[in-house]
């Protein structure tokens, strides 16, 4: 897997070789290394960061490692923690003073940073727990907000995470990712194919928005057709929109959508961005630029031959896509000699659907729970053989 986060002054490509930073600038290259403590195969980078005014930069890695960055001209390593279980997200807190780790056990950590930005030695103790494998993390000042693969969105107070202030209900597969757009809406989209909107301080459901379609489910056939996942998605503020991208073997088509102020339906679908059917997303992110008028959004993309990113010019009513890259050339020929598995992201997700099972199996076991019920409620009778019951 590989990811591409924006700053203000810097892009950053994170991958199993580590993370390499390009200065917006001048394209000056600085390259973290990240040795795995061993050669087992598959090992790859699961998550990537900026801190909310981008101060930090952390990562997780597949050998249960946290790394962490100061954001400055020679970018810092701070520190290393080593994680009881292999993570699947992360987020910081935003006054940067925590960074919150979801594992696959449905544990949630937090790790406090000092005054130097160094992880304090603090037990490793669960600030909250699913009973299912967390899928991704927002933080806001108040709450702390978790989606699991049960369909679930919880959100939990932050000073007190064991009180629950409220769940979001209504995906009927994984939720694998949340995004907050302002104070009081949050985006999730899910395994089902959908997108909904939701308010934050109810968990009401404002808007439910329907990225692809999920073949209908027959009970008695199970080749139920789930080759793609919504797990795409950024939010420019700047002009109000969301992008939307799925991964898998499906169409190769972002997604982009207005966000109005409207009560019943702010979500307003405003165009398709069509990608070439032989290259495949990896990931994506905003660069706004400073006027604010418009805003560019790369694409990392894996081609036929190797790894690029391709830039498009946004506005709140269109997306064209520039002739030129509007990063750094440096990046590119940096991505040239790249080399990323995409298999890995994709298995990862294509298990975690609810299995599907014929309409037969179901049948065959109801009568059998049914028959055993009707014995435990007539049981057979006792026979008295001089003056014993048997």
């Amino acid at each position: 897997m590989a990811f591409l986060q924006i700053s203000s002054q810097w892009i950053v490509i994170g991958s199993k070789l580590g993370i390499d930073v390009f200065s917006k600038s001048n394209g000056k290259q600085l390259s973290h290394a990240h040795v795995f403590k061993s050669e087992q195969q598959g090992q790859e980078i699961d998550c990537a960061v900026f801190s909310h005014q981008h101060n930090y930069f952390a990562a997780l890695f597949s050998d249960k490692t946290l790394h962490l960055w100061k954001v400055s001209e020679q970018w810092k390593e701070l520190g290393v923690v080593d994680l009881k279980r292999r993570s699947t997200s992360l987020a910081f807190g935003p006054d940067e003073k925590m960074v919150y780790v979801a594992d696959k056990s449905g544990d949630l950590y937090g790790f406090t940073l000092n005054d130097d930005g160094v992880f304090q030695e603090d037990e490793q103790d669960p600030v909250l727990g699913h009973i299912s494998i967390l899928l991704d993390i927002a933080v806001t000042p108040n709450l702390i907000i978790t989606a699991d693969r049960d369909e679930k969105i919880r959100i939990s107070n932050r000073q007190h995470p064991y009180v629950i202030e409220n769940f979001c209900l209504g995906h009927t597969e994984f939720v694998c990712r949340i995004l907050l757009v302002g104070s009081e809406k949050l985006l999730s989209t899910s395994g089902d194919g959908t997108m909904r909107l939701w308010d934050s301080n109810t968990g009401s459901c404002i808007q439910t928005v329907e990225i692809f379609e999920m073949k209908n489910r027959n009970c008695d056939n199970v080749t139920v057709e789930k080759n793609m996942v919504p797990s795409l998605i950024a939010h420019c503020s700047t002009l109000g929109i969301v992008i939307v991208g799925c991964i898998g073997n499906g169409t190769n088509t972002l997604n982009m959508f207005q966000l109005h102020n409207s009560l019943t339906s702010p979500l307003k679908k405003v165009c398709n961005i069509p990608i070439d059917l032989t290259h495949a997303l990896v990931d994506l992110a905003f660069d706004t630029k400073p006027d604010e008028s418009s805003s560019v959004l790369n694409l990392l993309i894996k081609t036929e031959s190797a790894l690029e990113v391709q830039s498009f010019s946004c506005t709140e009513t269109s997306c064209t896509k520039l002739e030129n890259c509007n990063l750094p050339s440096s990046i590119n020929a940096f991505l040239n000699k790249l080399d990323v598995n995409l298999d890995i992201r994709w298995n990862f997700y294509s298990q975690l659907y609810k299995a599907t099972i014929p309409g037969h199996v179901y049948e065959v076991f109801y009568k059998k729970k049914e028959k055993n019920f009707k014995k435990e409620k007539n049981p057979s009778k006792k026979i008295k053989v001089d003056d014993t019951f048997i």
